[in-house]
């Protein structure tokens, strides 16, 4: 089989359900994925640009008797999205109404006492929608937020640095590659909030606790 080249928005998911595995543990678990698990110790980040070597798929057989009609059930892959919801002081929105659309699925609920939101979506989505209500009162309305599913990249680019701040709450510039003055403040105060040297840079302490406050990912 060949390599696959993953692009921007994808994950394990999704491209495992690309070329037809249920599981994605069987293409990242491969022996000919060593290189890449020693790169990307955590499988829910990938890069894009990154190759991924695809076994061929083995085939399974089911006992039946013949001339008989059975039905069997294909899983289909699906990923858990987990979005916690939280203030500048890293107080819960607990038991917050919201609602999550992807692929023309809505899921309603309320988070929970962490002011988490977790929800199985199919593997291959790559975008939503989430609406928030922070308030019960009759007529209030949700505050609503684009939903990047499958895109997270490594602490170790700027881009993923970017990306967690983002999501933690602190503003960044357009330029994923590169630490613009905007970025460089928002990593002064995220270092400052968090009790560590106060550089403005991407040092290993500061990506250390990026990726600790973003939900170990």
């Amino acid at each position: 089989m060949p390599e696959h080249r993953v692009r921007q928005g994808e994950c394990l998911a999704s491209i495992a359900k690309t070329y037809g595995f249920a599981d994605w543990q069987t293409i990242y678990d491969h022996p000919n994925n060593e290189n890449l698990r020693h790169r990307r110790p955590n499988p829910n980040v990938i890069y894009p640009g990154d190759r991924l070597f695809i076994p061929d798929k083995q085939q399974k057989e089911e006992a039946g008797e013949t001339e008989q009609r059975h039905r069997f059930r294909i899983r289909g892959a699906r990923i858990t999205l987990r979005i916690f919801l939280r203030d500048m002081d890293e107080n819960p929105h607990a038991n917050k109404r919201y609602g999550l659309q992807v692929e023309g699925q809505t899921y309603e609920g309320r988070t929970d006492s962490e002011g988490l939101i977790q929800q199985v979506v199919p593997a291959d989505a790559e975008e939503g929608e989430l609406r928030v209500w922070f308030s019960d009162e009759p007529g209030s309305e949700p505050m609503i937020w684009p939903v990047g599913i499958g895109h997270l990249n490594p602490v170790e680019f700027v881009s993923g640095v970017k990306q967690r701040l983002e999501n933690l709450g602190y503003m960044t510039g357009s330029d994923d590659e590169h630490l613009d003055p905007i970025t460089r403040e928002s990593l002064l105060r995220f270092q400052k909030d968090h009790g560590l040297l106060v550089t403005g840079e991407p040092d290993e302490a500061t990506r250390n606790r990026l990726v600790e406050k973003h939900a170990g990912t």
